[in-house]
């Protein structure tokens, strides 16, 4: 009977002293580990901050891509309409949709036509206000001579 008090004070000793032990030594890695847990948190929230901020930049590009395009095709046409007709416009514009078509190839022409007349809408103020005074063209027959390009450039593609 005194052989197993023994034992057993000896077992129960034994366990307090490892929990004591294994206590520590996680409390040891808690701290160690955790202020590199820490910073892993901070630099994945930093780098997920700088893509997000590098994609809307790069979405604010593309924008005002589209925008300088757009007032470009308006500057082509009203200088192209009376010089070289609708069919200069129209292969312009055609060259036009062979570079969005690249950037959007499962693109069809009517969704670039539609993309083109929204930008175009807006923007046909500001290349009108640069036009100097003696040359005034009708905001209305500018779309319309523009609406005439793309069904040229819509027979030309045949899409």
């Amino acid at each position: 009977m005194r052989i197993i008090r023994i034992l057993f004070r000896s077992t129960i000793g034994l366990v307090l002293v490892v929990s004591v032990v294994l206590n520590l030594a996680l409390t040891f890695v808690n701290f160690v580990l955790q202020p590199i847990w820490k910073a892993a948190a901070v630099a994945t929230a930093v780098a997920t901050t700088k893509t997000a901020a590098e994609a809307s930049e790069k979405a604010a590009v593309a924008k005002t891509k589209v925008r300088e395009k757009a007032k470009g095709r308006l500057r082509r046409l009203t200088v192209a309409v009376p010089v070289a007709g609708v069919a200069a416009a129209a292969a312009f514009e055609y060259n036009d949709f062979s570079d969005w078509q690249e950037e959007n190839p499962e693109g069809t022409v009517d969704q670039y036509i539609q993309e083109t007349v929204e930008t175009t809408k807006l923007v046909i103020d500001e290349v009108l206000a640069e036009l100097p005074a003696w040359l005034s063209i009708d905001r209305d027959e500018l779309i319309g001579q523009m609406e005439t390009v793309f069904a040229q450039m819509r027979s030309l593609v045949g899409d």
